[in-house]
């Protein structure tokens, strides 16, 4: 009565995967990594004392020194997944264990004759879109955006509404001072998902099928450079070239962005392409776009080399923003 039948498929699809889950639910993990250790360790040097470390810098807090960390204590969230969180790990980290052989081959050229590996850089690519730091902004943005538009929905419908409330309780309801009510309980158990982080989970593994998905129909590019790259804690940003707005949280979804871009580490970067898959050297200015891109994009800290020599320009950049 309350769902087309797209929208009631998809609920029973939400309701098999909780069953699926519910066994995990409360097996959690609590520091998650955003970005795959893999790509960050491609930042790092090992020197002692410290050993594996790069650079951090917190774009918010300029006035904080650049920190040397090694790569656990970087690009990790605290509960990002609260929901079977250990069972999201498990599956995040089946896809990120092709990812050292995939870079390897980015690294010497060989990729383009490699289909299985071009493929691995996309699905690298697609969970680093998905599992981003934007992603809960996203999500509870929508929450409240549809959860608004279903309650005043409902209120166009009293009638229906009383109808079904009379058939739930065995009370027929006068006045106006149930509606309310009435929707609180007819919401709650979906309310109740949203609170748990379920809806969050499913909506995390539905995502990365719909932006994989996407990912089939571009090219991969790969971008050479002498130059240093660095990255930031949103470090798969779909972009529009004629435009300044970037990034999921702007509205610039992988559908109509014009190329999804991300570092592969400090002299290696992958663009997406309508048209043909390539290696390349890039030109010198466009380093420092592709930089800006990360520092913009970033919602708390950009990582790079030690040596690199980036500081000040992460600092001058990201004073901009």
């Amino acid at each position: 009565m309350w769902l087309d039948p797209e929208a009631k498929a998809y609920a029973e699809q939400l309701n098999q995967r909780r069953a699926e889950l519910a066994a995990q639910a409360t097996n959690h993990v609590k520091k998650q990594h955003v970005i795959s250790q893999v790509i960050l360790r491609r930042f790092t040097w090992d020197k002692p004392p410290g050993g594996v470390e790069m650079a951090r810098l917190d774009v918010n807090r300029l006035d904080r020194r650049v920190r040397l960390l090694g790569t656990k204590a970087c690009g990790k969230v605290d509960d990002f997944i609260r929901y079977a969180s250990k069972d999201a790990e498990q599956m995040w980290s089946r896809i990120e264990n092709a990812f050292p052989a995939a870079l390897a081959a980015a690294d010497d050229g060989s990729i383009l004759n490699k289909p299985h590996l071009m493929e691995v850089i996309k699905d690298m690519l697609a969970l680093h879109t998905v599992r981003s730091k934007e992603a809960p902004i996203i999500h509870q943005t929508a929450w409240e955006a549809v959860s608004g538009a279903i309650r005043d929905q409902l209120r166009q419908h009293p009638d229906a509404l009383r109808q079904h409330m009379a058939r739930e309780t065995g009370l027929l309801l006068t006045g106006t001072d149930w509606v309310d009510a009435s929707i609180d309980r007819l919401h709650a158990a979906t309310k109740a998902k949203y609170d748990d982080g379920f809806l969050f989970r499913a909506q995390q593994e539905r995502a990365y099928a719909l932006v994989r998905a996407f990912l089939d129909r571009r090219h991969l590019q790969f971008l050479r450079t002498t130059q240093e790259f660095l990255i930031g804690d949103v470090p798969a940003v779909p972009i529009l070239h004629d435009e300044p707005r970037l990034g999921l949280s702007s509205g610039v979804g992988v559908d109509r962005a014009d190329s999804v871009v991300m570092p592969l580490g400090r002299h290696l970067y992958v663009v997406t392409d309508p048209h043909h898959a390539a290696i390349g050297a890039i030109p010198p200015g466009r380093v420092a776009y592709l930089n800006r891109i990360q520092i913009a994009a970033a919602k708390d800290e950009v990582y790079f080399h030690p040596e690199s020599g980036l500081e000040d320009f992460v600092r001058a950049e990201a004073a901009r923003e």
